[in-house]
């Protein structure tokens, strides 16, 4: 991420084009096997972005950047048809943005479960129900990860 910049502020605020987008599940090592960081990365073929919310001040804050996050996606979650625009409404209206930042409850994996859901996107059964036994330290997913229990998840990005 070293060359983008994260802003709340689109460049593709105008962009009201749908078309097919390809949107990946990426999770950074903060404590490898651990805490992971998620977020959502969306692939058009003429524009990319990545959507992710952290923790600033004790409020959960989504930001927007143009490009890859660093890493490898751990799984493509769908394909779908909207537009750069779409996402930035959803980011906005997610019901975490801008919430009390609660590290079990409220965190960068309860936002982007939340914004795969309002575009009608869902985050596999097994990831999804290992994140909500919980939340932020994803140890089940985790350790799931490592054993190599289910398809789809990257083993090279830890």
């Amino acid at each position: 991420m070293s060359d983008a910049i994260f802003n709340t502020q689109f460049a593709s605020e105008d962009d009201s084009r749908q078309r097919m987008c390809k949107v990946y599940l990426y999770r950074r090592p903060i404590v490898p096997i651990i805490v992971y960081h998620w977020s959502l990365y969306f692939e058009w073929d003429d524009y990319d972005a990545t959507y992710e919310a952290e923790d600033k001040d004790g409020y959960l804050v989504y930001k927007c950047k143009r490009g890859k996050p660093d890493g490898k996606p751990d799984i493509e979650i769908g394909r779908i048809r909207l537009s750069p625009q779409e996402v930035n409404e959803k980011a906005r209206r997610n019901i975490f943005s801008n919430s009390p930042y609660i590290l079990a409850f409220s965190n960068c994996q309860a936002w982007v479960t939340e914004l795969a859901k309002s575009l009608g996107l869902v985050i596999p059964i097994p990831i999804n129900a290992l994140l909500l036994f919980n939340p932020t330290l994803g140890i089940g997913l985790s350790i799931a990860h490592y054993l190599g229990l289910f398809r789809g998840l990257s083993s090279s990005s830890d």
